[in-house]
């Protein structure tokens, strides 16, 4: 097995780990007065509307950015294009699944997210000897797009 895939699977194995770790009862604290009702007794809704329209077009801002990086060549237009995704495409596609009301607070969450992911991909290849900047952005691009998924298919809590 090669130095990458081991890192991907340790990777995998940390994500598993923690959604699993996330749902279990066991580490929660005792309700208080004023504290949220248990996940089971909340309603949530579908994700409709700006949010959903959101999320199709960063999955369209991902491929127009692949056809560019798979076209090849050298332009200012590909330079920015791809300078915005790595800057803000990885946060935008994770950063609402946190669930921020504030608009400015996610934009914020999503570029710094967008920059410890870019770090963090970029350290796992080349601490796997695998450096390349096209399946870095491979790997980028599939992380927004999981993230996009998500937006798509998980339910949202209406504002308390």
């Amino acid at each position: 097995m090669t130095r990458l895939a081991r890192a991907l699977l340790l990777l995998l194995a940390a994500g598993v780990a923690v959604v699993t770790r996330s749902g279990d009862p066991r580490g929660q604290q005792p309700a208080s007065a004023g504290a949220r009702p248990p996940a089971a007794h909340r309603r949530v809704v579908p994700r409709r509307g700006r949010g959903r329209v959101l999320a199709l077009l960063l999955a369209a801002a991902v491929g127009i950015v692949s056809a560019m990086i798979v076209a090849g060549g050298q332009s200012p237009a590909r330079t920015l294009a791809v300078t915005c995704f790595l800057l803000a495409g990885p946060g935008l596609g994770l950063a609402p699944l946190i669930g921020l009301r504030d608009t400015l607070g996610t934009l914020t969450v999503a570029i710094a997210l967008s920059i410890g992911l870019d770090t963090i991909v970029a350290g796992g290849l080349l601490y796997a000897g695998a450096w390349s900047p096209t399946t870095a952005f491979a790997i980028l691009a599939c992380i927004t797009l999981a993230g996009v998924v998500g937006q798509l298919i998980l339910p949202v809590e209406p504002p308390a």
